[in-house]
């Protein structure tokens, strides 16, 4: 076989073939020319060749345009997410417009996937920072997405998991499945134990998700939740929020338990009152001992029904102040001073005597006088009560945590109030300053106690933004302890009150 020629090998015939294919009508046209003597018939061919090789030019640069266009498309789509690649040099109007367009488009698609990608990533951030649990759980159950307060509430592993190992919890579990098979959305109560008691409210609601794609797991840029698995979109999913609502679970206990309470104080002087009368009006009609003896007990009975409604107004007033601190200045010593002399002679009655110990100049703080002095006067009032007969109650003035650092300790004063009673069992001292709780009911009746004193107490020193401590030991009695903070100033008066010789301020009561 005859070996090809270097016209062949290099291509030149074929650009030749070409041309001569796209020059047919011209030629076609030089053939009739020649056939009637317009030229010369090596002028002919020799137009022919040119027009044939211009011809095969073109076709090689049209050729070479369209290579390059395709290898910038497949560029543009393999660099979908990086630097935009360079356009190609080509000199085709049609391929110019083709690259043109191609970059035009482009353009725009990368500024829509900025913008969704931005709103993505937006999305995100604010289901991260949302306060209550989301969990996303697709048709087979498994948990696809889960924000960062599922992870501290529920573990931190949730993603891939199927939803029932966990959240163990029978009627969320069936609500999902409800709502999963086409019903409506749910809502259901959930009791987590522990570590502390809690209650949820978990709303299930079924939605379809967006249009289909496929994400892997760990990619992207910007905030994510706490992962997610690959998964195909635009099928149904489940969401599933946690709502915590222990505070209004609380309230209402609370709120139910103050009413059957109020209910109960009041019933029981009213139902005394209303049997005395009775009795009055009847079989002790003229019997005149009896009468002052009823009358009497309905006096005192009465008495405890108006300092329980002045107590529930009081308390009623106070916690609508609660979220407003006083603004005022108070002396401690001087305000104890009138405390102490209004209760002076309710002590002696029982042999007790009122010591205050002053051990620090700094006794001004901030406060409400009238609220300080219904807080203090509770207080000793309870010690006064409770404590045993012949026995002193201290009240002492100091600056603050006795352990604590000097900075601490400067920015604040400490009042406390001692006793030598029964003392209080430790199970029910993170109780006291509930309403109607009482350690000894039959006892606290007994001296017209109406249970609200320490719960009064409790909101004014919230107000104050102070503190109460509470310590006691059975058969050795109980101590209170206001923490309040310390006001700017100089140090107050501290001339002693009158007391006896023997127990001036600033000495321990003996």
């Amino acid at each position: 076989m005859r070996e090809p020629s270097l016209f062949h090998r290099t291509g030149l015939a074929a650009a030749l073939a070409a041309g001569l294919r796209l020059a047919a009508p011209g030629l076609g046209a030089m053939a009739l020319a020649v056939l009637f003597g317009a030229v010369s018939w090596w002028v002919g061919a020799l137009m022919a060749f040119a027009l044939a090789g211009g011809c095969a030019a073109m076709t090689a640069r049209d050729t070479r345009d369209r290579a390059a266009v395709a290898r910038y498309v497949d560029r543009l789509s393999d660099q979908a997410q990086g630097e935009p690649p360079r356009a190609p040099m080509v000199t085709e109007p049609a391929s110019q417009e083709i690259v043109s367009g191609a970059a035009r488009v482009d353009r725009q698609w990368r500024s829509r996937f900025a913008a969704a990608a931005g709103e993505r990533d937006h999305l995100a951030e604010v289901l991260a920072a949302l306060h209550d649990p989301l969990l996303e759980v697709d048709s087979e159950g498994v948990v696809r997405r889960a924000n960062p307060a599922a992870q501290r509430l529920i573990g931190q592993r949730l993603v891939g998991r199927d939803l029932a190992e966990v959240m163990r919890h029978p009627a969320v579990l069936d609500a999902v499945d409800a709502v999963q098979a086409g019903g409506a959305a749910r809502n259901v109560e959930m009791l987590q134990p522990v570590p502390v008691e809690r209650v949820f409210e978990v709303r299930v609601k079924r939605f379809e998700d967006g249009p289909p794609t496929v994400t892997a797991a760990g990619t992207g840029g910007g905030p994510h939740w706490a992962g997610h698995a690959p998964i195909a979109r635009a099928r149904p999913q489940t969401l599933i929020t946690l709502h915590d609502i222990t505070g209004i679970k609380r309230s209402e206990q609370m709120r139910a338990d103050f009413v059957a309470n109020a209910s109960h104080e009041l019933r029981t002087p009213l139902s005394t009152l209303i049997g005395f009368l009775e009795t009055l009006r009847g079989p002790a009609r003229e019997d005149a001992a009896a009468r002052e003896r009823f009358l009497g007990i309905m006096q005192e009975q009465a008495g405890r029904m108006a300092r329980l409604i002045d107590d529930l107004l009081s308390l009623s007033r106070i916690e609508l102040e609660e979220h407003t601190p006083p603004t005022g200045a108070v002396d401690t010593v001087a305000l104890l001073h009138a405390v102490i002399d209004s209760l002076d002679m309710r002590a002696r009655d029982r042999g007790m005597s009122l010591d205050l110990v002053v051990t620090t100049a700094a006794t001004r703080v901030v406060g409400d006088e009238d609220q300080l002095t219904q807080v203090f006067q509770n207080l000793i009032v309870n010690a006064i009560k409770y404590a045993a007969a012949d026995t002193p109650i201290t009240v002492t003035v100091s600056c603050g945590e006795p352990d604590g650092d000097p900075a601490a300790r400067a920015a604040e004063v400490a009042v406390t109030i001692a006793d030598r009673g029964d003392g209080i069992p430790r199970n029910h001292l993170s109780r006291l300053t509930e309403r109607f709780y009482r350690v000894d009911p039959g006892r606290s009746r007994a001296i017209g106690g109406t249970g609200l004193g320490l719960a009064i107490v409790k909101h004014i020193i919230n107000r104050h933004r102070g503190r109460l401590g509470i310590e006691s030991r059975v058969g050795h009695g109980s101590t209170f302890t206001v923490f309040l903070p310390a006001a700017e100033g100089g140090p107050s008066d501290l001339r002693p009150r009158s007391q006896p010789a023997e127990n001036p301020i600033g000495l321990p009561a003996k």
